[in-house]
């Protein structure tokens, strides 16, 4: 893959390079957090919705769920806004089941590998990963660096998604519903990725498909003929659940988050008959790297076409600086 302007890097909006440009002597890498990112941090949210990271399972097409005991390829594209090669960039992944944050203890680790990426340009690094958990959604981060010159994420054991274009997520999950399924319960984590305590605000939005909207939900599930729901959902509701205490090592904790996610505290039945929210917002308060049950409950609109799309934005963002921190987006396929 390849291109005079990969994302829109600023300065580089014409082929001859007549212009001053601030990276002509110097690499830009970075993976886009969206399909509007162009290597400028902080990213805008949302920054769950990489296009550049998808998981092609076997025998299957690009954007599918992976197999598990069986070789996937995640296919990661670095871009590269500098007017100098980048020779050698490592580029890895790491899969976890869904969650609005990460750290190195939720998240399995996908083999990296090295790839050059041409000045303007983009390249695309196939990996391969054999899922070692059951879980049907997965969450997917990919990282790039280069050693020389120094183009690389500030700290390897953060995953700084929005502060850091070397890092993306894409964390999109879709749930088809039956036809006589009225309602559906989605288990995530939510994850303090960061090197300090605190209080969080997590918020369940559903993402009308209004024309201001419509290109972000497209890019997001991938596909320009998507056909969003102009039903309302009958109701939703947010439910914050117990600690994820550390397990003997990171394997088995992996485990019992997928048992956990698999299996809801409770049955939660919206009213039908109740207001339908337009947004709820739970407060929780985070040690470093803890993590949290949280499940997401969503009543079906019986009015509903069938193969319509709902879009379900979770978001985590810092009580204290009102920063999103991280997020996910459930897809309900009716």
């Amino acid at each position: 893959m390849g291109g005079n302007n990969p994302g829109g890097v600023p300065g580089h909006g014409d082929d001859d390079h007549k212009d001053d440009k601030p990276f002509d002597g110097q690499t830009f890498l970075f993976i886009r957090d969206n399909v509007f990112d162009n290597g400028t941090t902080p990213s805008t949210p949302p920054v769950w919705l990489s296009p550049d990271i998808v998981v092609t399972p076997p025998g299957g097409a690009p954007g599918g769920n992976p197999i598990v005991g069986e070789e996937n390829v995640v296919s990661v594209t670095v871009r590269n806004g500098g007017g100098i090669g980048a020779m050698g960039v490592w580029v890895d992944a790491f899969a976890a089941s869904p969650t609005t944050g990460w750290t190195p203890a939720t998240a399995e680790a996908i083999p990296g590998a090295y790839i050059d990426v041409a000045p303007y340009s983009s390249a695309v690094a196939n990996l391969t990963w054999v899922p070692i958990t059951g879980a049907l959604h997965r969450c997917l981060m990919a990282r790039c660096s280069l050693i020389i010159p120094s183009d690389t994420y500030a700290n390897p054991a953060v995953f700084d998604v929005m502060g850091d274009r070397h890092i993306a997520q894409h964390n999109v999950n879709l749930v088809e519903l039956a036809q006589n399924q009225m309602t559906m319960t989605f288990g995530f984590m939510i994850v303090n990725g960061g090197q300090e305590a605190g209080q969080f605000f997590l918020i369940a939005d559903h993402i009308e498909p209004t024309p201001n909207n419509i290109r972000m939900l497209e890019a997001g599930v991938g596909c320009t003929l998507a056909q969003f729901g102009r039903t309302p959902l009958r109701n939703f509701e947010l439910t914050i659940g117990e600690r994820i205490e550390p397990g003997a090592d990171d394997a088995q904790r992996r485990e019992r988050m997928m048992g956990v996610l698999a299996k809801p505290l409770r049955d939660l039945t919206p009213n039908p008959t109740a207001p339908r929210p337009e947004r709820i917002v739970q407060r929780v308060t985070l040690k470093p790297g803890e993590a949290r049950q949280a499940f997401l409950t969503v009543a079906r609109n019986p009015e509903t076409r069938p193969g319509d799309l709902h879009v379900m934005e979770i978001s985590q963002v810092n009580a204290r600086t009102r920063q999103v921190t991280g997020g996910l987006w459930i897809v309900l396929k009716h």
